[in-house]
């Protein structure tokens, strides 16, 4: 997806330019201008308006001159790319696509929507539609609308709910089930559109924090006692404050594994 390569080359020129200013501070005051012909130049050190000729066993300083000459040139060029990639992301944010709000309840589209993109096997349908015990973990929490009047605590859970919808493959949100005779929600439960073969979506949003990180292995512990295996039938997205989810990485997910 075009969004998320721009995303990457963003974070890519931002880190150069980082890169560049820290060198541009080691170097020398001055710049470098040059004078006479390839086969015998002249170098000179300008600080303000006084110019000062280099000699020749000074020419480590002309070597530094120059690399700060080209790092500053370098500099303008990324942050002029930087402009046109953060202009092409502030259009192109699929945050402000307009399509996904018509599933929501609160459209006047979203019931006769819901047939289109109703699982195509009725047993799946009918699962998907039956009340079912849900988290009442934090429901304060659940602010982020979905499809057929679903809320989600997260933006991510949001993208994957609404693109689970959009494939037609009925789904689940935080419905109890129990792992080791221990009951909890996971993030997901989902049948397969075509065998019915039961997975579990798990999203872990907050990785750099270390309970956060226990609490994550701990889960994944109980999914593997009841013999559910990352990358078999347990599907694990990660996402950190730097590299959030992204539609594309969701959208590989379900292709993977459905389709």
């Amino acid at each position: 997806m075009m969004y998320d390569q721009m995303l990457l080359e963003k974070q890519r020129l931002e880190r150069e330019i980082r890169y560049m200013e820290r060198k541009l501070k080691t170097l020398p005051e001055g710049r470098l201008v040059c004078t006479g012909t390839k086969e015998h130049p002249k170098y000179y050190c300008c600080v303000g308006k006084v110019k000062k000729y280099i000699r020749k066993r000074d020419y480590r300083l002309v070597e530094q001159l120059a690399a700060k000459k080209f790092f500053t040139e370098r500099v303008k060029d990324y942050r002029r790319q930087l402009e046109g990639v953060e202009a092409y992301l502030k259009k192109n944010d699929p945050m402000l696509d307009t399509a996904p709000k018509l599933l929501k309840e609160n459209s006047p589209c979203s019931r006769p929507l819901a047939t289109i993109f109703r699982p195509q096997k009725e047993e799946l349908a009918k699962w998907a539609a039956v009340p079912y015990r849900k988290s009442t973990y934090h429901p304060e929490q659940l602010r982020h609308d979905t499809v057929n009047g679903l809320k989600v605590r997260s933006k991510s859970e949001a993208m994957i709910a609404m693109l689970l919808a959009e494939y037609k493959i009925p789904f689940r949100y935080e419905d109890q089930v129990f792992l080791c005779e221990i009951g909890f929600h996971p993030d997901f439960t989902i049948r397969h559109p075509k065998t019915g073969e039961i997975f579990y979506w798990e999203h872990f949003g907050f990785v750099e924090n270390p309970k956060y990180q226990r609490d994550a292995c701990e889960r994944l512990q109980l999914y593997m006692c009841e013999k559910i295996y990352p990358s078999v039938n347990l599907i694990i997205t990660w996402e950190t404050r730097e590299k959030p989810l992204t539609m594309s990485e969701i959208r590989y997910k379900i292709q993977k594994y459905f389709f």
